[in-house]
């Protein structure tokens, strides 16, 4: 099995609200999992909503570029921008 990859996944959108990224996330979840079935490895790890920018922000495990965009789409939102990006480990807590 290829090595995971993280990446990035951006979203713009107007008056951004609980509600509506709670179904985004559901949806972007219920997609990847079909990809997963299908032998494509995606998986949704993390959203932000940052509704002062009315940016949406969504962190992905997955073994590509492309399968991160099959997954966005899949959930009915293309990404309006994807990048890879890398881990940053913290050092513990005191």
């Amino acid at each position: 099995m290829e090595q995971q990859k993280r990446f990035l996944v951006e979203w713009y959108r107007p008056e951004l609200t609980v509600p509506p990224c709670e179904r985004s996330a559901t949806a972007l979840c219920a997609s990847a999992a079909r990809l997963v079935v299908q032998g494509v490895s995606v998986r949704l790890e993390s959203m932000l909503a940052v509704p002062a920018d009315e940016a949406l922000f969504g962190i992905f495990s997955a073994e590509s570029v492309e399968a991160v965009a099959m997954a966005c789409e899949g959930a009915g939102m293309p990404a309006q921008r994807l990048t890879a990006a890398t881990d940053i480990h913290l050092p513990p807590r005191a």
